[in-house]
């Protein structure tokens, strides 16, 4: 065998080694063909690990324009091949249907509610920066934006902000299901009062999609505020209708009104969490209304995506982290010790973003303008040693998302964690409402297809 053969397959060998050594595939299963699509656990953070691995074994630097072109075992190879030897074997081109699992970079349709520069690390809602909106503009008014896709007017802003108010009680028969569902976990909870609205809000009447979505924009505090007096065994306030909305909600958790400060934080929060593109739980909402279904059906299915680990619960998950990491001197053994286990750190990574998601960057400037002392807690302080643990990561794109931080909302408002992921919905039923309507205004029924694998018959 020729010396450059050998030094060939050697790159072979060890690109194969170190792809089923980290993803956990069965070195035999690998092939130049195999991409980051058809790889279990080969995602975005999985991929900057990979990258990571390939610089130390070959001793290069991957530039970030050359980290996305790097989806399949034979791109690997031949890359690695073109640096080492100036040229490698072209990768063979394909035949048959690409397959794109989990309808990554996948366009199904057109929207014009919100956008997402992942590479600039920048959100827009109807073409306003969110960096312009927050501060700006009140969550009445972002909502609005949102729904309507302008700014209100001063009587346009009343009209909504009294609509809200006037939808803000709900029936005793949604009490009742609260209070029988207290002691579930507070995303089954919604989820189950979600659907059963359809039935109390009259939803098969007269009124328009929008309007029945305004109820649910009003109403979701109401409810989160409820369960949490109930399950506590504490008699729930009534709404007070002198009150904006995110002061009646924080007087309904706390039975008092919020200071300048904290108000002016959950106006922040609330308007950076309202919206943000095609994510999992929209995909929901906008599949099932595809189907003809309500807009409570379609919200009912949202919560449920919302639900996962992977989405909505991953703020929960980072206060957990933080509970189980339990001291700083923990934090880098911590780390270290998911990553060789090819296990994600939460609140880390983005399908979307290729740098700090910019609501994360927002979240830190509102820590540090109106509530400095959080960062004198142990938990921020383990927070920001995780930071330093994965700098190396955000060189490559892979850096803090929304859920870092937002779990030190419960810090903040002096309320239990695991009611991050209520609050969180009480913001992003504006988006969800959006896009049912959106769906709805050219409807077409969200039908992908699944690529068969042969498998191996079994006699009868």
């Amino acid at each position: 065998m020729r010396a450059l053969d050998y030094k060939v397959q050697n790159i072979n060998i060890q690109v194969d080694s170190i792809i089923s050594e980290l993803f956990k595939i069965d070195i035999h299963m690998l092939s130049d063909e195999v991409s980051y699509t058809m790889v279990n656990g080969w995602d975005s953070f999985g991929h900057i690990q990979l990258i990571l691995k390939l610089e130390e074994a070959f001793g290069l630097t991957i530039k970030d324009n050359q980290v996305e072109c790097l989806t399949s075992v034979g791109k690997i190879k031949n890359f690695i091949k073109d640096r080492t030897f100036g040229e490698g074997k072209k990768e063979p081109v394909q035949k048959g249907e690409q397959i794109f699992r989990g309808l990554i970079d996948v366009n199904y349709d057109f929207t014009n509610i919100s956008e997402i520069k992942g590479g600039e690390g920048k959100l827009y809602y109807r073409g306003y920066d969110i960096e312009t909106l927050v501060g700006r503009l009140s969550f009445e008014e972002t909502s609005f934006l949102i729904l309507k896709g302008h700014i209100p007017s001063r009587k346009e802003l009343t009209e909504y902000t009294e609509k809200l108010k006037v939808y803000r009680s709900i029936p005793k028969d949604v009490v009742d299901i609260i209070y029988k569902l207290r002691n579930s976990h507070p995303l089954e909870m919604l989820r189950t009062v979600v659907s059963f609205l359809s039935t109390v809000n009259g939803n098969r009447g007269l009124e328009s999609t929008l309007e029945h979505g305004i109820k649910l924009i009003s109403q979701i505090p109401i409810i989160v505020a409820t369960f949490n007096s109930l399950r506590k065994s504490k008699d729930y306030l009534e709404p007070h209708n002198e009150y904006s909305h995110l002061q009646n909600f924080y007087y309904m958790l706390k039975g008092s009104l919020p200071t300048n400060k904290t108000l002016d934080f959950m106006e922040r929060t609330f308007i950076i969490q309202a919206e943000h593109g095609s994510n999992a739980s929209t995909f929901g909402a906008r599949v099932v209304t595809s189907t003809g279904s309500d807009i409570y059906a379609a919200v009912t299915g949202a919560i449920s995506a919302f639900s996962g680990h992977l989405h909505g619960g991953a703020a929960e998950k980072v206060v957990d982290m933080i509970k189980e990491i339990g001291d700083l001197e923990s934090v880098s053994s911590y780390i270290t010790n998911l990553l060789n286990k090819n296990q994600p750190i939460m609140g880390y990574g983005h399908r979307v973003y290729k740098t700090q998601d910019p609501r994360a960057k927002i979240f830190e400037e509102i820590m540090d303008k109106s509530f400095p002392y959080i960062k004198e807690t142990k938990d921020y302080k383990i927070l920001t040693s995780i930071a330093d643990e994965m700098t190396k990561f955000a060189a490559h794109g892979i850096d803090k998302n929304v859920d870092f931080y937002m779990g030190l909302m419960y810090s903040v408002l002096n309320l239990p964690k695991d009611l991050l992921g209520l609050l969180f919905v009480s913001s992003r039923i504006v988006g969800w409402v959006s896009h049912v309507i959106e769906q709805k205004e050219r409807n077409i029924l969200i039908r992908p297809s699944l690529k068969y694998t042969d498998v191996t018959n079994m006699d009868i």
